[in-house]
């Protein structure tokens, strides 16, 4: 037997159902409901109903159906008899409705390209020779090909000296720090596995931060994920869902100062807004096992 699903249920008639489908749409619209099935007494009037919805530019989540066949709330088919000799069918409707993105690709321009090109042409001499001229000429050209190709995706606002330039030398601070934390991580990590107990704890952490830009929000995230013990599994404007190994590694990932650090390289000494990063909000951390 069907269940009746959650979302509105309106049924039209075999006669004018591509009219009674366009009326119904603005009446839920008009009512505030943004999602319904729609139910019609044969599979052609189905089919009329759905062709009405596709045109409609009302964006309603619409699912028709026959009374065969109610779907679910999600558009599931829970049960669909033979009609007439043929298969009932739902069918989800794809209502075309607005949906804002930010865009992925910005426009390059000079500033976004030098930027990349500095951090590859710096990372690339970290690891290589600063004084050999193959060196030189190879980091030359493998930074001019990562401006090309990344400028317009690395940078959400094009990079301006008064801000870029203080933000280099506090992360010139911070990566000792990192590489100290993921240090002192691998340590503990270590004798964890080493001890025949195995005194893990896993568990999953929801702690809020106060990043404002999705490359600020990407750092820390890597940072988290870098230092052994925790692993970002979702990350959104709020707050970070990380994956914590050990009760250690769950009282360090709490004690946000991983999270102050990055937001010290981006903001400095005072973080977001002049406070420290989720200071306001570290109540509201959560474990969720």
């Amino acid at each position: 037997m069907s269940a009746v699903p959650e979302r509105p249920v309106v049924l039209v008639g075999e006669e004018d159902a591509a009219a009674a489908t366009t009326a119904a749409l603005r009446d839920l619209r008009g009512g505030g409901a943004t999602a319904a099935v729609l139910v019609a007494p044969t599979p052609d009037a189905a089919d009329a109903a759905a062709d009405a919805a596709r045109d409609s530019p009302l964006s309603v989540d619409l699912v028709v159906a026959t009374p065969d066949a109610l779907p679910t709330g999600d558009g599931r088919v829970l049960a669909a008899p033979d009609v007439e000799g043929a298969p009932a069918a739902a069918e989800r409707v794809p209502v075309p409705r607005a949906v804002r993105h930010r865009p992925l690709v910005h426009d390059g321009g000079a500033a976004r390209f030098v930027g990349v090109f500095a951090l590859s042409f710096g990372f690339y001499l970290l690891l290589g020779d600063p004084t050999d001229p193959f060196d030189l000429v190879t980091g030359a050209v493998t930074a001019t090909l990562a401006g090309v190709l990344l400028s317009p995706i690395v940078f959400e606002t094009p990079p301006a000296a008064g801000r870029t330039l203080p933000r280099a030398a506090r992360a010139t601070v911070f990566l000792p720090y990192l590489l100290f934390e993921v240090l002192r991580a691998n340590l503990s990590v270590a004798r964890v596995i080493l001890d025949p107990s195995l005194p893990i704890e896993p568990s999953m952490v929801e702690v809020p931060h106060d990043a404002r830009s999705g490359l600020e929000r990407a750092v820390l995230a890597n940072a988290v994920t870098l230092t052994p013990g925790t692993l970002t599994v979702d990350v959104d404007e709020r707050r970070l869902r990380v994956h914590a190994l050990t009760s250690a590694s769950r009282t360090d990932l709490q004690a946000g100062a991983l999270a102050r650090a990055v937001a010290f390289v981006f903001h400095g000494r005072g973080g977001p807004d002049g406070a420290s990063a989720g200071g306001d909000e570290r109540r509201d951390e959560g474990v969720v096992r």
